[in-house]
């Protein structure tokens, strides 16, 4: 280290004069303290020991990233996935259990046991754990340099002997620790940002009504914080100035909603709500009178887009504004929902079916894992090569060859051809839920279809296992690998109900939801149907509340289980009321005005005469039944 003047700052970061400071200690002294040197030393020794014992974990760590990445399908941009990693491995040692319930700091402390100087226990127990963010505001010198913390405001003096230090005016993000009495050491590592970056992603987790809520972020969410960081995002409010808005009411309706949710969405999910909003005025140029209800109505198509939590209702309450209103302006904007997933459809394969694409999928999961790479650009590359190219992948044991043959079966028109390839495939590997699916499929016996729905279903417990649905349960549909079982389950309780064991068909159902909430297989419309079949109502209102979705499905039944509950009430007519506004060609159908057809309708269409089809097919005869409510329902359709 240089030699510092007498003039020149002191490196303890008091902001004195090395002359009015540590100076004159050490003149006093004369003499190093070589309690504090050897605890300092000894410090030093238990870093580099706290780092070999975090590498004997490096598979548990990798393995709880790579948990991370898959469970919120995180596309980290390979150019950062390095130092993302690195900060996170600093971020898991600590605060992540993954010996046996304890973190890998806390067993080295165990191992540590009474070995220890009481003035390194000491020091230990000021080590802050918990990832902070900094803004560099100094430098001391070569190998020192002086911050302000984001949180606290708090100054601290910081050692990086390894590499450049920090330019001032850049943010730090890391973990630190004490080692002597005037300079903290970062530990592990940190890396820099600009600034702006580290501040935007802070006051997204800040909240001035909990002060603690910053360190609770980055002590139990920082992978999330991480991900923000490295996610470069456009700024939400410079993407609302990039758009020329022919008016001020549509500017005003994306500001709100920005407004709203700046607290509680992330930049990506507002400047999609930004994109989708330019869109829809583009294409419609939409009269604004109210700027709320269609802010409102714009978060709900955001909420289905993205999986997203909020009724219509619990939105409109939050905008000042009727459910109505924004059920109406939504069903104005949902074909932009449809554009957006046919996007994403046609960027994998415009004309593949389900089964095709979890093949695709699967096939080049299993060739991916199968090879070693050097680099993650070695990995990309044989991606796009087996994309460009194909795969010449060849089964490698029973259960990928009995995969290959289920491919083969699904995608075969031969009846006789499809149960040859799923009976030998059953051969090669029981455990086969696919194979049970397509031989009930290819039976004409309603018992037998139940009984091989049984066995697939029973088969695809046992393979995927009971720690696999304890750790997946709420997210099934999403891996592939569940899928089989779940089409399974799904003929078995169709399967149950045309038996007559409507009572196990529910059970079923019920279970199906639990498993995948999101409801990819639109489980909830057989479940309602068969509560309402079984005069269930109280039971079927409670499944419509849940899922309060603007479909004619829903709002009708609700109206119906309503009136079969209490009969014609204020609440009945109400939500007849917004079903007949949701839906109008639903009436007709119902009241006999116009020949329902034979056959289903293909593609359906929120608020069109496809789903008013859809439903009355399933529900006519039960609505006919009760000759007041269809009364009730002649006279609002007229009004």
């Amino acid at each position: 280290m240089a030699k510092i003047g007498r003039n020149e700052p002191c490196p303890c970061g008091s902001g004195k004069k090395y002359k009015h400071c540590c100076l004159q200690v050490e003149s006093e002294n004369k003499v190093v303290d070589i309690t504090t040197k050897r605890a300092k030393q000894e410090l030093e020794q238990l870093n580099e020991e706290l780092e070999e014992l975090a590498l004997q974990y490096s598979d548990e760590i990798f393995s709880l990233y790579k948990d991370y990445v898959r469970e919120n399908n995180w596309d980290i941009d390979s150019d950062y996935e390095a130092e993302y990693y690195v900060l996170f491995v600093g971020w898991a040692i600590f605060n992540a259990p993954i010996i046996e319930g304890e973190t890998v700091f806390q067993t080295f402390l165990d191992e540590q046991g009474d070995s220890l100087r009481p003035e390194t226990k000491e020091r230990i127990a000021e080590w802050v754990t918990v990832p902070g963010m900094y803004e560099v505001i100094d430098h001391i010198d070569d190998d020192h340099f002086k911050v302000a913390s984001l949180e606290t405001g708090e100054r601290d003096v910081f050692c990086d002997k390894e590499d450049e230090l920090p330019e001032i005016g850049n943010g730090v993000l890391g973990i630190f620790v004490p080692f002597d009495n005037n300079v903290n050491h970062f530990l592990f590592t940190h890396d820099e940002f600009p600034l702006d970056w580290l501040q935007s992603v802070y006051e997204q987790y800040r909240s001035d009504l909990d002060p603690g809520r910053f360190s609770k972020t980055m002590k139990n969410e920082y992978p999330f914080v991480l991900y923000d960081l490295f996610n470069d995002e456009e700024d939400p409010r410079e993407l609302i100035d990039t758009y020329d808005w022919v008016s001020k009411k549509h500017r005003a309706v994306i500001e709100l909603l920005y407004e709203m949710n700046r607290p509680i969405w992330d930049d990506e999910d507002l400047n999609l709500a930004i994109e989708v909003w330019q869109e829809f005025c583009e294409d419609e140029n939409p009269v604004v009178k109210k700027e709320a209800v269609f802010a409102g109505a714009l978060e709900y198509l955001l909420n289905m887009m993205n999986e997203g939590e909020g009724t219509q209702k619990e939105i409109a309450e939050k905008y000042g504004v009727s459910p109505n209103s924004v059920s109406q302006r939504y069903r104005e904007m949902d074909y932009l929902m449809y554009d957006f997933f046919d996007d994403i459809i046609d960027g994998f394969s415009p004309v593949a079916p389900h089964e095709l694409a979890e093949q695709m999928f699967n096939e080049l999961k299993q060739a991916v894992e199968s090879q070693e790479f050097s680099s993650e650009e070695e990995m990309e590359q044989f991606i796009s090569d087996l994309i460009t190219f194909g795969s010449s992948t060849q089964p490698s044991n029973d259960k990928e060859h009995a995969e290959e043959l289920l491919n083969k079966a699904f995608n075969s028109g031969e009846a006789e051809e499809r149960v040859r390839l799923a009976n030998e495939a059953l051969a090669l590997y029981p455990n086969s839920p696919g194979a049970y699916v397509i031989l009930a499929e290819e039976s004409f016996s309603l018992r037998e279809q139940n009984d091989l729905y049984f066995e697939g279903m029973i088969n695809g417990e046992a393979e995927l296992g009971y720690a696999f649905f304890e750790n997946n349960r709420g997210q099934f549909w999403g891996l592939t690998e569940t899928r089989p079982y779940m089409r399974a389950k799904q003929g078995y309780a169709e399967t149950c109900e045309l038996i007559g064991d409507s009572k196990l068909a529910i059970d079923q159902y019920r279970e199906m939801l639990e498993l995948n909430p999101i409801d990819n297989q639109g489980i909830r419309y057989l479940l309602l149907e068969t509560l309402i079949d079984n005069e269930k109502y109280g039971v079927a209102k409670e499944l419509i509340d849940e899922y309060d979705e603007p479909t004619a499905n829903m709002s009708y039944n609700r109206a119906y289980a309503e009136y079969m509950l209490n009969g014609w009430t204020k609440q009945a007519k109400k939500y007849l009321q917004e079903a007949i506004n949701f839906n109008s060609h639903v009436p007709d159908y119902l009241l006999g005005k116009r020949k329902i057809p034979e056959a289903s309708p293909g593609l359906i269409g929120l608020g069109e005469e496809t789903e008013a089809i859809e439903y009355v097919q399933s529900y006519v005869e039960l609505w006919q039944m009760e000759r007041e409510l269809m009364q009730k329902l002649e006279g609002l359709a007229a009004e």
